[in-house]
């Protein structure tokens, strides 16, 4: 352990001046500080590296929880010496003695530091929640993800306290420096005239200290100035490390180097693995791109729509509040930086909050800024400026109800109810009209379209297209031909080099669609960036990066289709492994690996290809250790990526329904109305021909039957909406029925409803996940009970029918006869 710092008793860090001070904690800064703390405390780097925590905490979580408990220790003897530092306090020898300090709980330490040395509330909360966590030895991932960014926060709250001790140190030091110089000065007078020679080298150290002094003074005025401001007073942080000269103007925007070191030697793997990243650099440096950022820039109907709000606010004869709606990870900060940039001209007198979930104080909620920032637009205030501001709906909802609680901000709140985006009912307040504040709702922007011949998406499509790319612009291709040249080769690699394949992207993106529209998911960009990195590179590579990964469960299709535990959208693709899928071809594929006496020239014919076949060796290696089985499945999941979608599968089915659906062809959707006759007497089963069962209970001796006489019915204001080109925004289902009773059929319930239609009965969990279709099917016998007046009584071991019906004069509650 390193000792105590003798001036102060404390055992603070070493100095950290050679790590930058972003305007907010940026992955960069956040691992460099990491690793200072992990080395006073003399912790294992290889074992406790941010990005191997990071990543553990994705693919090993059992061992992330592990590590996370001693790394919480340490954090807490960290923040309890800077608490106590800064307050001139003495530390509990409980606190210091490493082998008292073995008895104390790590409960205790947290609790210790926020009821004597002054923690944060917000700090106490967050380690409440990781103190929560670590009391057990498994936890699900979700969970542990929350607690790791509860952690990565409570390291920013070191950072910010080290940084703080130290430019004040340095300020108390410099009243040293006036005098340091004179003294200087008067010793080295004598010796520069008894030696010349030393005349230089004096004079520029006497220039430094000079400059050093300057500044300071400089730095000094500066504070005095601006401690009368709110703004500064809460952004103190900042305003520390302007004094010290680490934070300057140009430093903010450029807080990580461009040329870092190439990590485990692999320059490509950085770049790819920047992917994860890219999306979150845009909000740190909000007022402009990198290079990368504006490669991999891809314009939108989102772009158009908030060009054209911006137009209309800079010719508005007052000033306007401009909302840019969505998600996390949607591209909002993206875009304000990319417009910023390129088109300047629609930002004059606009006020840009690029970031809602940000603070300016690191002890006030995020919400807190926001009233700040909307203070103009509050009931009676005269706004002077234009704002836009990017904002999720979590946080917007929140700021909605701390100011319904407040009685503030009337009429933006009506404005909010108008857009009807908290409210599943239309509010009163949707017909009025708000002048001044605007909306551009991300979230209604579809990434994928739908025409005749199927599904595509030019966006998702594009930015593979530019990940894919062979040409000097594409950091990551240049980066994968250097390591080529150099022989730094892993399986990533080679994933990387099959992403080059045309039709491997165009398949990758209609699966994508495939399990959005299946799983109703919503996938940012983001959510996809990340996915590109889970294609190419494994989680072998990530937990031990100087690992090759060369086996054919780390290629790309293996990858894509069977690895559910990464990610939801990976979990959706392995419920569409083509491995899962019965047929003759797939039996015939699993045959043929066992026995055909040239396998490679079979699978070339198979494939219709002429070169080498993607991943040759490692399917050869694999066929060598008799790994068959392991083959197969590799080949039956490559195929799906360069073949062709089946016509006749359930997906092609669905979306050939659903585009006539939006197109009002009759005909096509005919057919829908054929299985849904099917099925509506499939369903519980049904005695003969128009009749259905109630109940689908077989063991009783009786059952009941209805006669239904069945009137086809569909949402006519969406049917034939669309008369024009493809269907770009539109919902994932068809809203469909008989008699005025409607249910909205999705793909998955589809896939249930089709395999009914052909023949076979629903069971217990089909039953269960089509829901909505029994609800459905309970509401039209409801309907034909109340309508029909006669059932029919069905003895189930003789088959034999009775016909109930209600005299209409008879004293006799039933009239019973056999037919």
């Amino acid at each position: 352990m390193t000792t105590l710092d003798e001036k102060h008793s404390y055992n603070l860090f070493p100095s950290i001046d050679n790590i930058s001070t972003p305007t907010k904690m940026d992955e960069a800064t956040l691992e460099s500080f990491w690793e200072v703390f992990i080395v006073h405390y003399e912790l294992e780097i290889h074992k406790f590296s941010y990005e191997l925590i990071k990543t553990m905490v994705r693919y090993n979580p059992d061992g992330a929880l592990k590590n996370m408990k001693i790394l919480f220790r340490a954090l807490g003897q960290a923040r309890l010496n800077y608490l106590a530092e800064e307050k001139s306090m003495e530390i509990d020898e409980a606190f210091i003695d490493d082998k008292k300090f073995a008895l104390v709980a790590t409960e205790q330490l947290w609790e210790t530091m926020y009821s004597i040395y002054g923690l944060s509330v917000s700090e106490y909360q967050e380690a409440k929640a990781i103190l929560k966590l670590i009391k057990h030895e498994q936890v699900p991932k979700n969970i542990l993800l929350a607690g790791f960014n509860s952690f990565e926060k409570l390291v920013t709250e070191l950072f910010y306290a080290v940084k703080k001790q130290q430019s004040i140190e340095r300020i108390f030091n410099s009243n040293f420096a006036s005098q340091e110089v004179k003294e200087l000065q008067i010793k080295n007078t004598k010796e520069i005239k008894q030696n010349p020679n030393q005349n230089e080298s004096f004079q520029d150290h006497i220039l430094s200290l000079q400059l050093e002094e300057s500044q300071l003074s400089t730095k000094n005025e500066v504070l005095e100035e601006s401690a009368a401001t709110t703004l500064i007073e809460e952004r103190s942080a900042e305003l520390i490390n302007i004094m010290s000269g680490n934070l300057t103007p140009e430093t903010i925007v450029n807080s990580v180097p461009e040329n870092q070191p190439i990590k485990f030697g692999s320059m490509f793997l950085q770049k790819i693995k920047g992917l994860q990243k890219s999306s979150n650099e845009t909000v740190v440096n909000a007022n402009e791109l990198g290079d990368f950022q504006n490669y991999m820039h891809i314009e939108r109907k989102i772009e158009r729509d908030t060009v054209e709000m911006l137009k209309e606010m800079q010719s508005a004869s007052s000033p306007q509040l401009l909302l840019l709606l969505g998600s996390v990870g949607d591209g909002k900060s993206h875009l304000l930086a990319y417009l910023k940039s390129t088109k300047p001209e629609l930002f004059e007198n606009v006020y840009i909050h690029n970031d809602a979930t940000e603070s300016h104080s690191r002890t006030r909620p995020a919400e807190e800024t926001l009233e700040r920032i909307l203070a103009p637009f509050e009931d009676g205030q005269e706004p002077k400026q234009h704002i836009v501001i990017a904002i999720n709906y979590g946080k917007l909802h929140n700021f909605y109800l701390m100011q319904e609680e407040k009685e503030k901000f009337q009429c933006f709140r009506s404005y909010i109810d108008s857009l009807n985006i908290f409210k599943n009912v239309k509010d009163s307040k949707a017909n009025l009209t708000f002048e001044n504040f605007h909306t551009v709702d991300f979230s209604k922007e579809k990434y994928y379209s739908i025409n005749e011949k199927g599904v595509y998406s030019v966006f998702f499509t594009s930015i593979l297209e530019k990940i894919a790319a062979q040409n000097e612009s594409n950091e990551i291709y240049k980066a994968w031909l250097l390591d080529k040249e150099n022989n730094k080769w892993t399986i990533a690699h080679e994933n990387y080099a099959f992403v080059m394949n045309e039709q491997v992207r165009k398949r990758i993106v209609e699966k994508l669609i495939h399990v959005i529209i299946r799983n109703k998911l919503i996938v940012s960009t983001r959510e996809f960036y990340n996915l590109i990195v889970d294609l190419i590179v494994p989680p072998e590579i990530l937990l031990s990066p100087q690992s090759t990964a060369f086996s054919l469960n780390n290629s790309l299709p293996n990858l894509l289709f069977n690895h559910p535990e990464r990610s939801a959208i990976l979990l959706g693709f392995n419920e569409l492994d083509p491995v899962l899928i019965k047929n003759s071809l797939n039996d015939e594929l699993i045959a043929s690996i066992f026995m055909h006496p040239n396998l490679e020239i079979y699978l070339k014919d198979a494939f219709q290809i002429q070169d080498q076949i993607p991943f040759d060796n490692h399917w050869k290696n694999a066929i060598a250790i008799n790994e068959h089985l392991e083959v197969a499945g590799f080949v039956i999941r490559l195929k799906e990526l360069l073949n062709e979608e089946d016509a006749n599968t359930d997906f092609s089915h669905f979306i050939r329904y659903l585009y006539a659906f939006f197109k009002g062809d009759g005909d096509v959707i005919e057919e829908v109305f054929t299985i849904l006759e099917k099925v509506v007497f499939q369903w519980k089963g049904s005695p003969k021909e128009s009749y259905a069962y109630l109940t689908n209970n077989l063991k009783k001796e009786f059952r009941m039957a209805i006669p239904m006489d069945l009137d086809r019915t569909l949402d006519q204001e969406v049917f034939g909406s669309v008369e024009d080109g493809d269907i770009h925004a539109a919902n994932h289902y068809i809203t469909i029925g008989f008699n005025d009773i409607n249910f909205e059929l999705d793909l998955k319930l589809f896939e249930i409803l089709r395999h009914v239609s052909s023949g076979r009965r629903p069971n217990l969990y089909e039953a269960g996940q089509a829901i909505q279709f029994e609800d459905f099917y309970n509401k039209i016998v409801k309907y034909f009970e109340d309508k029909e007046k006669k059932l029919l009584l069905v003895h189930v071991q003789t088959n034999s029918y009775y016909e109930i019906s209600k005299p209409r004069f008879s004293k006799a509650k039933f009239d019973v006869k056999r037919v």
